[in-house]
């Protein structure tokens, strides 16, 4: 009798140490912000405000779920940086934002809607976290251009890509391979490019060139990983007809600035480099630039690698 006390407690207190370790995983929300206009930066903290309001109300509501506790980020308020690969050292090492627990990320821009929080951690949960994947709206090339380097030029209608305005959802252990990779210390990763010019595409690129789907290889040998594409988040908030599942994450449609707006705004202009050794040529032109379209701006950068 005394022997089966003893069984019967030790498994009692096995069970409640299996229990105790059970810890809800982390949902990070973070939002890109862009230093300007000042308006984007309004709707950044918009859209961290609304997402809050909603997960009080769940929580009000007692439908909070519990397998979840959820974390909201602006990355302005962190550090400078708004790009993924740019960020992802900072949100692990600086500001120590992905942790061992993080089970999903859901990456946001400025004018990234949450419709329904509720709903966006339902799809999470019947998803797996441990998997390295991610999620969006995927966008397809109908051509090669130069703006994606030509990236898979024979068939580009094959490479999704995703639209960061509506929102990507990644899984924990994706987040953590990619940031192990842009690491000070991560070596052999493929980059095509040493400037950005279409984060979204490029990001994807990144991923597939230097993400193997197995865990246990380091870089992919037959093909990497590719966005998936997530019915649940949209390019626009209006739904399609007989759609499965209602947009839980989509883009806002932003308005036209007024003229007001675009004299108080501050407007960056990029001029590539032309074939050409002379500054002269590039300071005329900035010039004449300045002259005919920036006479009503009252800030403005020009860019070019001359300056």
């Amino acid at each position: 009798m005394p022997t089966r006390i003893c069984v019967l407690f030790g498994l009692l207190c096995l069970a409640s140490l299996c229990c105790g370790s059970n810890k809800p995983g982390e949902v990070l929300l973070v939002i890109a912000c862009p230093p300007h206009p000042q308006q984007a930066r309004s709707d950044c903290l918009a859209l961290s405000h609304n997402v809050l309001e909603q997960q009080r109300a769940l929580e009000l509501a007692g439908i909070f779920p519990e397998d979840f506790v959820l974390k909201v980020h602006v990355m302005h308020e962190l550090f400078n940086s708004w790009t993924m690969l740019d960020a992802l050292p900072h949100l692990r090492a600086q500001a120590r934002v992905l942790g061992a627990r993080t089970e999903w990320i859901i990456w946001c821009q400025h004018n990234t809607r949450v419709s329904s929080l509720r709903g966006l951690l339902e799809q999470l949960r019947r998803q797996n976290p441990r998997e390295l994947a991610f999620y969006g709206h995927a966008l397809y090339d109908a051509e090669a251009t130069i703006i994606h380097h030509f990236s898979n030029y024979k068939d580009p209608q094959r490479f999704p890509y995703p639209m960061l305005s509506a929102g990507v959802v990644f899984t924990g252990a994706l987040l953590r391979r990619l940031a192990d990779l842009v690491a000070p210390s991560g070596q052999n990763i493929t980059v095509h490019s040493d400037f950005s010019i279409d984060a979204s595409h490029e990001l994807a690129r990144f991923i597939f060139d230097n993400v193997s789907p197995d865990p246990h290889i380091s870089t992919p040998i037959s093909g990497g990983i590719l966005l998936k594409s997530a019915s649940y988040i949209c390019s626009t908030p209006t739904s399609v007809p007989n759609r499965k599942l209602p947009c839980l994450l989509h883009a806002q449609p932003e308005e036209p600035l007024t003229l007001g707006q675009r004299r108080n705004g501050c407007v960056s202009l990029f001029m590539p480099g032309m074939p050409c050794c002379s500054k002269i040529i590039y300071h005329a032109k900035g010039l004449l630039i300045k002259m005919r379209y920036l006479q009503k701006c009252q800030n403005f950068v020009i860019l070019h690698e001359c300056f």
